[in-house]
């Protein structure tokens, strides 16, 4: 992966929120507002971020304002479920 360091710092904010052992998300404007404010950023430029992460399948969306962390490089929780998790991320990137 060739995040920038404002992309790492966003996901290192993530990783409290993120639901364990789905990798799922939620993001709200709250959220974002929370994130963007101990980032020193605008929530304009977290979207912006949050699109690029997609680009790169670092993040899916889910539905709107859920989002699924990809496991391949990010994941808590048993192997197994990892698997299983991989899996659905995968048929989320196909749509």
């Amino acid at each position: 992966m060739n995040l920038k360091d404002y992309e790492k710092a966003f996901i290192l904010e993530l990783f409290p929120r993120v639901n364990y052992e789905t990798n799922k998300v939620t993001l709200l404007l709250d959220d974002k507002t929370e994130i963007a404010d101990k980032l020193k950023r605008s929530v304009s430029h977290l979207n912006n971020m949050i699109t690029s992460l997609k680009k790169s399948n670092v993040l899916v969306l889910i539905s709107r304002g859920k989002y699924m962390l990809n496991p391949e490089y990010f994941f808590r929780g048993d192997e197994i479920q990892r698997g299983n998790t991989m899996n659905i991320f995968k048929q989320y990137i196909i749509k």
